[in-house]
């Protein structure tokens, strides 16, 4: 096993447990949820009062983490369940396909294990470059859904259906994993860490793998943690609209921007070299980019369907 990509291992109880896989900085600029794995299973390891199964937490871009940088050539959370070869852009060389032939190779590893004991759960940790309350995104299935009901946090659907491919939480579900994105807030804010590890904790127990002092700390303290900061959200929503980049074409965000702030038909959200891009409809601004690198300037999402 990969020790340098492993951040930690922790397991207890009997042979037919769940396993939890928490996959960490995919994106190199986005520590938190490193941080935050390694908060839990130190926990575990000192006061294991009530855990019964696997935590494993994989980090993921290693090479961008170094250099702390988003990605080095190509985002890695781009190139899962396709070819990547065919982007003429990746033949030209990417240093990110040795890390995703390393990282998927430990995955697939530890998911054929944990697949011969019990139900395998995933959360990928993230964290945004503007200010954002703690969300999650989830794949378009029962079994997703299912999970993801279980976190007191507003939840992103169907964002497979916007034509945004490689994403590594698509990729997990599609092997039957019961996947979720958590984004903990902004990449630079210390509570991202907090809400990061809340979140791991909350998957925990909605795997079924806590009780006791385990279970009663995770509902007292960390459930509450997260649902201060997301009552006045909705519980599900859609993305509506994507402004998505060109090369060179010097976009730049306004400042000031958060996710889930409302805006109003023609607002001036950002700018490129051919001028003003203003709002196409009412509704709320979601992942506005105010980091160097990304394909996507920004969102616009409305309240979707919780059923």
């Amino acid at each position: 096993m990969d020790q340098e990509r492993l951040i930690g291992d922790f397991s207890s109880g009997g042979s037919t447990s769940p396993t939890i896989i928490v996959m960490a900085a995919l994106h190199g600029n986005e520590p938190a949820g490193v941080i935050a794995a390694k908060r839990v299973i130190s926990q575990l390891e000192v006061e294991n009062v009530g855990f019964s199964g696997r935590l494993i937490a994989i980090h993921g871009n290693l090479a961008a983490s170094k250099a702390n940088v988003r990605y080095l050539d190509y985002d890695l959370n781009r190139l899962w369940g396709k070819e990547p070869l065919a982007d003429p852009v990746i033949r030209k060389g990417c240093r990110e396909l040795d890390e995703l032939q390393q990282v998927k190779k430990l995955f697939l590893e530890v998911v054929s294990e944990a697949k011969k004991t019990g139900p395998v759960f995933c959360l990928d940790l993230h964290t945004t470059s503007g200010p954002s309350a703690p969300f999650l995104g989830v794949a378009d299935n029962h079994s997703c859904l299912d999970f993801a009901r279980h976190f007191p946090l507003p939840r992103m659907q169907g964002l497979e259906k916007q034509g945004i491919s490689g994403l590594f939480y698509l990729y997990a579900a599609q092997q039957g994993i019961h996947t979720v994105v958590v984004e903990g807030g902004q990449h630079e804010a210390l509570r991202s860490i907090d809400n990061l590890e809340a979140a791991i904790w909350n998957g925990l127990l909605a795997a079924g793998s806590l009780e006791g002092h385990c279970l009663t700390m995770v509902q007292d303290k960390y459930r509450e943690l997260l649902r201060s900061q997301t009552a006045h959200l909705p519980e599900c929503f859609e993305i509506s609209h994507i402004h998505r980049l060109e090369e060179n074409d010097g976009f730049k965000m306004r400042p000031g921007f958060s996710n889930f702030q409302s805006i109003s038909e023609g607002e001036h959200l950002a700018d490129d070299n051919s001028g003003p891009i203003s709002s196409p409809f009412r509704g709320m601004i979601f992942l506005p980019r105010y980091q160097p690198t990304g394909s996507d300037g920004f969102f616009l999402i409305r309240e979707g369907d919780s059923d």
